[in-house]
């Protein structure tokens, strides 16, 4: 298969993977491969340019969403083979034929699914859109289906994906085990991200490192960095990097640690404070006079305006009975910027942060959690809203909207918030475990769930539908004044 892209280039798909062609300034043609597929992926069956210039490629395991450096940047219908991709009308959207899987349409959410039991086959070859806005749909041995696109994306947008009908409630020893069984292979599937490093298989969810046990960190484009000691090693498009911490900093004591999009390595610490790492090797702390010292840094993220935030837990003053420092930190150009309950935040702890799709920043503290909007205004859940199990010790934000909360503190399992009512569910409605460090969630809609012992259980949604208390927003939430101006 081949694709010309918006910029000229020419490349070429097939088994042994994808291909871009290049002219040189005396007309001499020459070839350079740009990814290269699984023994599970076989090949390179379609090519489709995204509006982001990354490349939709379908392969025996599904699409790959590969960016033009070859890195794999995320991975649907994993387990299908991907016949033929045709992008929607305006963009919305691709139609997807599959070997064995019938039709699907992807809205860049959802998949919606046609197949033989809804009168369709199981086997698409081509799909097409032609000028007068009809879609044409090859099957193999049965004929040709051409009806209008708008009706046929109306119909199969009424009948949703069933890819999770089924999957029934799965505990593993570790996330490496639960990767291997439910995404195997070197894989990304929204929150959950498999890379091999020299060698090994690590796991990432919503990028930071669970498996091996260790300080590492994925970028959305596939860059990882890991830190062992005072040794940082960055893994960006096929290319290993060493770079050496030097000694005088505390890299040893490093509790989480970050590559932002201008490739500066930041590590946060026990008590150490914060430390950034420039390209030139140019090093900064930040510890007493941005108030970082004496805290537990535990987490840190980019938004998507370039701004670094730092969550950290700050230590209580026992003869004061007060804490010394903020627990939100807002790292801009001009300057560091420091937040608690004094100005919106609902506790002075945050154990876990994560954006949601509208960008926001959700902050999960041992009061209940925050969500900041990009400009900085905050709305904030805790008990006096209902949140009964509100220390919150992870925080995530499914396709569907609904926040998810880890308890790992006092046991008290797992909620979710769906903007009216707060829903739990723990060991005694049937959960793996009570002390919940990690939430995350795939492309398939499951919730994966790292306890505090190591184990992962991985659960499609009905599992908890059918097994929870609820309860309802009883008070208007607390909304702060504008945080950041």
């Amino acid at each position: 298969t081949t694709l010309k892209s918006d910029d000229g280039s020419l490349y070429l798909g097939g088994r042994s993977g994808l291909w871009q062609r290049s002219l040189s300034d005396d007309g001499a043609e020459s070839w350079k491969r740009i990814w290269k597929p699984s023994k599970k992926d076989q090949g390179v069956y379609s090519i489709l340019e995204t509006k982001d210039s990354s490349f939709l490629l379908g392969t025996s395991d599904g699409l790959a969403r590969v960016s033009k450096s070859g890195v794999v940047e995320d991975r649907l219908l994993q387990g299908l083979r991907v016949t033929s991709i045709k992008r929607n009308a305006k963009d919305e959207g691709y139609w997807i034929g599959t070997r064995n899987g019938g039709l699907r349409f992807w809205n860049g959410e959802d998949f919606y699914h046609a197949d033989s039991e809804l009168g369709f086959t199981d086997n698409v070859s081509a799909i097409h859109i032609d000028k007068f806005d009809r879609l044409w749909i090859g099957f193999e041995g049965k004929g040709v289906f051409v009806a209008s696109r708008k009706e046929a994306q109306d119909w199969l947008e009424s009948h949703s994906d069933i890819d999770t009908q089924g999957f029934q409630p799965q505990v593993f020893a570790d996330a490496c085990e639960a990767a291997d069984t439910i995404i195997p292979g070197v894989s990304v599937s929204d929150d959950i991200a498999v890379e091999s490093l020299d060698g090994r298989g690590v796991v990432f969810m919503r990028g930071v490192q669970q498996c091996p046990r260790g300080v590492g960190y994925r970028r959305k484009d596939g860059t990882v960095v890991t830190m062992k000691g005072w040794n940082a090693t960055v893994y960006l498009a096929k290319t290993r990097q060493q770079l050496i911490i030097p000694e005088g900093l505390p890299a040893d004591k490093a509790t989480v640690v970050l590559l932002d999009s201008k490739n500066r390595l930041w590590f946060g610490t026990e008590n150490r404070g914060v430390f950034r790492i420039d390209a030139e090797s140019k090093f900064f702390r930040y510890g007493a006079n941005e108030g970082l010292a004496n805290n537990r840094v535990s987490s840190i993220l980019e938004d998507s305006q370039g701004r670094i935030w730092v969550g950290t837990v700050p230590s209580f003053d026992q003869d004061k009975k007060l804490y010394h420092s903020a627990n939100l930190h807002l790292f801009t150009d001009d300057g560091w910027f420091h937040f608690d309950p004094r100005n919106g935040l609902i506790q002075i702890s945050t154990h876990s942060m994560s954006f949601n799709r509208e960008k926001d920043l959700l902050v999960g503290t041992h009061g209940g959690f925050s969500i900041i909007d990009p400009d900085g205004n905050t709305t904030s859940y805790g008990p006096k809203q209902g949140l009964k199990t509100f220390f919150v010790k992870s925080i995530s934000q499914d396709r569907n909207k609904r926040i998810w909360l880890g308890h790992q503190y006092y046991g008290n399992g797992v909620s979710w918030f769906d903007g009216e009512s707060f829903h739990r569910t723990d060991k005694t409605h049937g959960l793996f475990y009570d002390r919940i460090a990690v939430v995350a969630h795939d492309r398939a809609k499951r919730i994966w769930l790292v306890g505090s012992n190591g184990r992962v259980g991985v659960y499609p949604f009905s599992f908890f539908k059918k097994n929870r208390v609820s309860s309802p927003v009883i008070k208007k939430a607390v909304r702060s004044v504008n945080l950041i101006k």
